[in-house]
């Protein structure tokens, strides 16, 4: 959709872009051994946050401060101008809302492993080195002490908590009322699904924040057409561009302040505070996070 709107305002352009759709590791492995091979590789990449850290931990990103900047906030870009995020895709809990009352929602952490849950949990595996690892890490790093750290883990072995290796699957198993609450879910299936009927809502417990995993965009070194690939990035973090995006289903702009579309972070869950995550540091450090989860039982 963001190609064929760019190419109404700017027809003149229409055809000038070539998109291909593929999975993060896919994506870095392909331009990195293009690089390698003297081949061309992409002008631009619009990327999960962790894949784009790698490419400009390879120093393969351009700087360019786009205008469109002044309307994020400074989390959402790289302040030398080698990434800005376009579209955010925010993690949390889930709960399925025939099986848990709005009184029951839990308003902390330790509600959320409360033992009339047992059996009834269900957690995006911490072994796997991804999502489920980086989201629980990063509650320890932002918000959590050592003792309410230990004592959610602890909750989620007692309520006999069941791992998924799969995201998305965990908002299905909401839906289908197979568990009652999940544990790193993404805004966008709650949303989704919500918006079909199901009987499923998002929730935050007190003191954590919208954990955020940002799609980015960016614009390569020795980018072939760089005024194209710099009116593409203007256009797709613009206002204009911002709402299309607004408009897929189910996508949440990056941009602050944005209106009159079906989807927006700050209206689907009001007040949150959106913090990116992984950190760096995290990032860096998910495989040895998720061995570590494993040696403390964690399947």
């Amino acid at each position: 959709m963001i190609q064929k709107a760019f190419e109404v305002k700017y027809p003149d352009l229409a055809g000038k872009i070539t998109f291909l759709n593929m999975r993060p590791p896919e994506a870095y492995s392909r331009i990195t051994s293009e690089l390698q091979g003297g081949k061309p590789t992409a002008d631009m990449v619009l990327l999960s946050y962790t894949t784009a850290q790698q490419l400009q931990k390879d120093k393969l990103f351009m700087a360019y401060k786009s205008k469109e900047l002044s309307g994020y906030s400074a989390s959402l870009y790289d302040a030398n101008g080698t990434w800005a995020s376009a579209i955010l895709l925010p993690v949390g809990f889930g709960y399925n809302t025939q099986l848990v009352s709005k009184a029951d929602v839990p308003k902390t952490l330790s509600q959320v492993t409360d033992p009339k849950w047992a059996g009834k949990v269900e957690y995006h595996t911490l072994i796997g080195g991804s999502v489920g690892t980086q989201y629980v890490s990063s509650m320890k790093e932002c918000c959590l002490n050592d003792a309410d750290y230990n004592a959610f883990l602890s909750g989620l072995k007692n309520v006999n908590a069941k791992p998924s290796t799969s995201v998305s699957a965990i908002s299905d198993d909401l839906a289908k009322g197979e568990v009652a609450i999940g544990v790193a879910v993404y805004l966008h299936d709650i949303t989704r699904l919500k918006g079909q009927g199901a009987p499923v809502d998002f929730f935050l417990p007190q003191g954590i924040p919208l954990l955020t995993v940002p799609s980015t965009i960016s614009i390569m070194k020795g980018v072939a057409s760089p005024n194209l690939a710099q009116l593409l990035e203007d256009y797709i973090l613009s206002v204009e561009g911002q709402k299309v995006i607004g408009n897929i289903d189910v996508r949440f702009p990056a941009r602050t302040g944005i209106t009159d579309v079906k989807y927006s972070a700050e209206t689907a869950v009001p007040g949150a505070q959106i913090k990116i995550f992984p950190s760096p540091d995290i990032a860096a450090r998910s495989s040895a996070l998720a061995a570590n989860f494993k040696t403390m039982g964690f399947g």
